[in-house]
């Protein structure tokens, strides 16, 4: 038999940010998009400094498996924005690529 579950994490504290594995070239100092990343990093950073750690996330996943939850949610104040997105996706399934 087979169990599926979906994980919904919160903030977590990881080193994902910090983590240049597959991350692109440099961006050039002064553009935009280099100001773009800085702020979106800002506001991760203070997200995930406020976040579960890991150690805490896995306990979390692990009791819902043995329950046989299919929805594991880290941070359960979050469910009107996860609703909110997911009743956006339903109603736009099939959402055009970016121009590149």
């Amino acid at each position: 038999q087979v169990q599926v579950s979906c994980l919904i994490p919160g903030g977590v504290r990881t080193g994902l940010l910090d983590c240049q594995q597959g991350r692109p070239e440099p961006l050039v100092p002064g553009s935009v998009e280099e100001l773009r990343w800085k702020r979106h990093r800002r506001r991760m950073s203070l997200r995930l400094d406020l976040g579960m750690e890991p150690d805490e996330v896995a306990g979390l996943v692990l009791q819902a498996l043995r329950e046989g939850r299919f929805l594991i949610q880290t941070h359960p104040e979050l469910t009107p924005f996860f609703r909110q997105r997911f009743e956006n996706l339903l109603g736009d399934p099939v959402t055009p690529a970016r121009p590149e």
